[in-house]
Formats: C-alpha cells, sequence, structure tokens
C-alpha cells in the first residue's frame, strides 16, 4: 500500500514537472523567438531610412521578411499549443491577444513605410517614413516588446508556481513517507526500514536537488537518474527541468549579449547622425553659397546675352551688307577676269607678231649680206677691169713712143693707140665709178645690216616682252579668277555668316531665357537647400529619438 501510494504522489510529481519541461518551456523557447524576431525589425525598420545604396536596402527589406516568416513560424507553434485543452490559461491567451492585436497594427506601418522609402531622392517621402518611425512604430515596438515580456514573465511565474508545488508535495511526501515509515515499523521494522529508505532518500536527495536548481544553480547533478522505477522518471523528469534552465539561461545571456550589441550599435548609429549632421550643414551651406554664385552668375548670363544679341543683330546687318558688297565684287572681279583673258589673247597675238618679224628681219640681214659679198666680188672684177685699164693706158703710151719713133710710118698706128689710150682711160674712169657705187652700195648695205640687226634686237626685246607680258597676264587671269571663286565663296560664306548670325540670335534669345530660367531654378534651389536642411534635422531628431 505504502509503494502504491508512493507511486501516485511521484506519478503527480511528473506530471507537474512534465508540465514545466514540455509545455511551459517550450512556449517561453517560442516566444523568446519572437521577441528576437521583433527586436530584429525595429532594427531593420530604424536603418531603412539611413541606408543610401539600393542593394544593402534590399538586402535589409530581405531580412526584415525573413524575420516576419520566422515569426508567423513561431507564432503558429505557440498559437497552437495554446489553443489545445488545457494547453493554455485565460491569462495566457488575453496576452497573446494584445500581442496579436500589437502585430496587426505594426505589420500594417511597415509595409507603409517600406513603399515611402522606395524612392531615396523623394524628401517627402522620407520625411514622412522617419516620422512614422518617430511616431507611432516605435512606442508599437516598444508596447509589442513588453506584451511579449509580459508573457514570458507570466510563463515563468506559472514555472515557479508549479515548482513551489512541486517542492511542497515534495516535501509532504518526504514527510508521510518517514511517518509511514515509523508506523510501518510497528509492523516490520526491517521491511519498512528497506522500504522507507528506497523511497525517503532517493526523494530527498531530489527534494534538495530541486531546491539548488530553484536557487538559480543549475550544475547540480541529478540522482536516482538511471534507476528504472518512479523514482528514476522523477529524476530524468527533473533533469529536462535541470536542462531547460539551463538553455533559458544561455537564451537570457544571448539575448543580454543581443541588448549590448544594441546599444553599441545606437551608440555608433548615434556618432555616425552627429557625423551626418556636420557634413549636411556643410553640404547645405555648400548648396546655399552654389545657389548664390549660380543666382549671381545667371543674371550675368542674362545681361551677357542680352548685350551679345545687340551686338550680334548689328553683326547681322553689316554681314548682310558685306555679303551685297562681296556680290557686286565678284561681278566687278568677273568682269576684270574677261578683260585680262582679251588683253593675254592680245598679247598673245603680238608675240607672235613679232617672232615673224624677227624671222623676216633675220631672213633680211641675211641678204643684205649675201648682196654685200656680191658687191666685194663686184669691187674685185672692178679692180682687175681698173689693172687690165691701167696696162692697157700704158701700152698705148708704149704705143704712141713707138709710132712717134716711127715717124710717117707709124702715124696710123699713132692713131689706134690714141684711141686705145681713150678707151683706157674712160675705162679707168668708169671703173672708178664702179667703185664709187660698188663702195656706197657696201657702205649702205652695211649700215642696213646694223639698223636691220638692230631692228631684229628690239623686235626680239618686243616679242620678250610680250611673251613675258602675256605669261603674267596669264598668271593675274588666273589670280583674278581665284580671287574671283574666293569672291563667290566668300559671297556665299556671307550669307551663311548672315544666317549663321540669325541662328546666333534666335540662341541668345534662348540663352536669355534659359539663364531666367536658371534664375529662378536658383531660388528654387535655395529653397529646397532650406527645406532640406529642415527635413535633415526633422529626420536626425527623429533617428535620435529612435
Amino acid at each position: 500500500m505504502i509503494v502504491g501510494i508512493s507511486a501516485i504522489e511521484i506519478a503527480k510529481l511528473n506530471d507537474n514537472i512534465s508540465v514545466i519541461n514540455d509545455i511551459n518551456t517550450v512556449k517561453q523557447r517560442y516566444v523568446i523567438n519572437l521577441r528576437g524576431s521583433v527586436h530584429d525589425r525595429s532594427i531593420g525598420i530604424r536603418d531603412i531610412v539611413l541606408l543610401d545604396s539600393p542593394q544593402a536596402r534590399q538586402e535589409n527589406i530581405a531580412r526584415i521578411e525573413k524575420l516576419r516568416n520566422d515569426y508567423v513560424l513561431n507564432g503558429k507553434q505557440l498559437l497552437d499549443m495554446v489553443s489545445q485543452q488545457g494547453g493554455g490559461t485565460e491569462k495566457e491567451q488575453e496576452i497573446i491577444a494584445e500581442i496579436i492585436k500589437i502585430r496587426t497594427d505594426t505589420d500594417a506601418y511597415i509595409s507603409r513605410i517600406i513603399a515611402l522609402t522606395e524612392n531615396r531622392y523623394d524628401i517627402a517621402s522620407i520625411d514622412e517614413a522617419t516620422r512614422l518611425i518617430a511616431d507611432p512604430v516605435a512606442q508599437l515596438f516598444i508596447d509589442w516588446l513588453a506584451s511579449i515580456n509580459a508573457y514570458i514573465d507570466y510563463v515563468e511565474h506559472l514555472n515557479q508556481e508549479i515548482s513551489a508545488d512541486v517542492k511542497a508535495a515534495a516535501s509532504g511526501f518526504f514527510g508521510w513517507a518517514v511517518s509511514a515509515q515509523v508506523a510501518g515499523a510497528l509492523i516490520g521494522v526491517i521491511l519498512v526500514s528497506r522500504i522507507g529508505a528506497s523511497i525517503t532518500r532517493p526523494i530527498g536527495r531530489l527534494v534538495q536537488t530541486m531546491n539548488k536548481l530553484a536557487s538559480g544553480n543549475n550544475a547540480v547533478d541529478i540522482p536516482a537518474i538511471n534507476q528504472r522505477d518512479e523514482v528514476g522518471t522523477m529524476a530524468r523528469a527533473v533533469s529536462i527541468f535541470r536542462d531547460n534552465a539551463v538553455e533559458r539561461a544561455q537564451l537570457a545571456g544571448q539575448q543580454e549579449q543581443a541588448i549590448r550589441r544594441d546599444v553599441e550599435r545606437a551608440e555608433r548609429i548615434r556618432t555616425l547622425v552627429a557625423a551626418f549632421e556636420r557634413q549636411s550643414k556643410d553640404a547645405i551651406g555648400n548648396v546655399h553659397a552654389a545657389a548664390r554664385d549660380l543666382h549671381d552668375a545667371s543674371s550675368q548670363l542674362s545681361e551677357a546675352s542680352d548685350d551679345m544679341a545687340s551686338e550680334t543683330r548689328r553683326a547681322a546687318s553689316a554681314t548682310g551688307n558685306a555679303s551685297q558688297s562681296v556680290v557686286v565684287a565678284a561681278g566687278a572681279a568677273e568682269e576684270l577676269a574677261a578683260s585680262i583673258q582679251e588683253v593675254s589673247s592680245q598679247a598673245s597675238r603680238s608675240h607672235a607678231v613679232a617672232g615673224r618679224a624677227v624671222e623676216e628681219a633675220t631672213q633680211t640681214v641675211n641678204t643684205m649680206e649675201g648682196l654685200a659679198a656680191a658687191a666685194a666680188q663686184i669691187g674685185e672684177i672692178v679692180n682687175l677691169i681698173r689693172t687690165i685699164s691701167e696696162q692697157t693706158n700704158l701700152l698705148a703710151l708704149n704705143a704712141t713712143i713707138e709710132a712717134a719713133r716711127a715717124g710717117e710710118a707709124g702715124r696710123g698706128f699713132t692713131v689706134v693707140a690714141s684711141e686705145v689710150k681713150n678707151l683706157a682711160t674712160r675705162t679707168a674712169q668708169a671703173t672708178q665709178e664702179i667703185v664709187s657705187q660698188i663702195t656706197a652700195i657696201q657702205n649702205a648695205s652695211g649700215h642696213a645690216v646694223g639698223a636691220i640687226e638692230h631692228i631684229n634686237a628690239t623686235i626680239s626685246d618686243m616679242s620678250a616682252i610680250a611673251l613675258a607680258v602675256a605669261t603674267a597676264i596669264e598668271e593675274q587671269a588666273a589670280a583674278v579668277q581665284s580671287i574671283a571663286a574666293s569672291v563667290a565663296h566668300s559671297s556665299n560664306e556671307s550669307q551663311v555668316g548672315a544666317d549663321a548670325m540669325n541662328r546666333v540670335e534666335a540662341s541668345l534669345a534662348a540663352t536669355g531665357s534659359v539663364s531666367r530660367s536658371v534664375e529662378v531654378h536658383a531660388h528654387k534651389l535655395a529653397d529646397d537647400a532650406n527645406a532640406l536642411d529642415t527635413a535633415i534635422t526633422s529626420f536626425l531628431g527623429n533617428v535620435t529619438k529612435v
């Protein structure tokens, strides 16, 4: 009977310990996982407005989605345990309902914040996301974590109550066992002693072990864990309770480390925020300075474009006049080219005529030289005749002398000799006249040859000059034609220049419009810089609050 009662009491203790090990500890594990997911998601949502890189932002969003899926999985398993009959108290269900409500509200805000931060350059959306994170999302995460911690504390409270009940039952059972042992002594000291010792000593050691576990000492050894009876079963249940306590301590240590990392991360974020605030102030100051410079430059550009437009209109007018003058010059150049071409043709003909005159003068010189040669030959013949005449005259003189010496007999011969002498004298006179004529002809021929040679030289000079003139005129004609072509090209270019001036004038008008638009945008840039400064200040303030 005593053994049966002992078995019943041990079974009750085992059931209570199973509630702690198999139900409440598993619940705590699921809830601790939920708390880690919520905590990490709060950091991810806070970081989503700080990340500039699209890749880093997508990685952060993917991490948030994975944490959400982990939360859903652990939450479903927790709800299944609580929904089972006897799996959860009414207080547990109230806390879980509050957690579910907060989670639903927070998930809606998380989706909206992710959508607002899709465009990093939309300052209004980023500012709205930052505002939502500061209020109400930050408070929702605080309430969410507080509700989860409340559930963990409540389950821990249930475990402590069950542990107290187990210790009380074990102590009562120990006292009952002692009493039963004393009573059994009346029946059989030896039998009861053995039975009582086999029960009370292991249970006493288990009670001491559970007291140590309750005081936080998880490094104890569990007695009777290898026994095959109910005491061994109870010892193994206490061992599971110890292992769960060790696991809870490890989870608490991990949670404490995560909190320390979060604190360090928050400190780094505050340092980065301070550095970003300084850099943003400097950058916004530079933007303000650039806006002022842009405004001044746009004003100067507008004035310069107006002045340039006026000068361009005057240049276009001058270019039009120059184009008309170039057209007139082109016509004159073409007429000059035609005249030069005619002069060149006349010079070429003059050169040809001079060449023919040189040839004819050369032939005349040759003829005169032949005439001089013929006169020289005639002179020689005349000299011969003169010599014959002189000898004839001498013979006639000798004949006269001889006839005179002959007397009357030589009178007839004297007459013949006298006639011969007269003939010789007339021959000598005629020869002298011929010599004079031949000399005159030779002198005239020499003068004629000299004059013709002088004329020939002059005509040669004229031919060379005419040739040089023709060559120069041809070169001038080519130059004038090139000038005419250049003038025509200049006329076309002048027209193109005039058209370009018109386009430049239109472009300058557009430039003036653009410069005025730039001036307007410079004002807007300054306003946007002020708005950005305000937004960054608000953002940094909200991040600091987070």
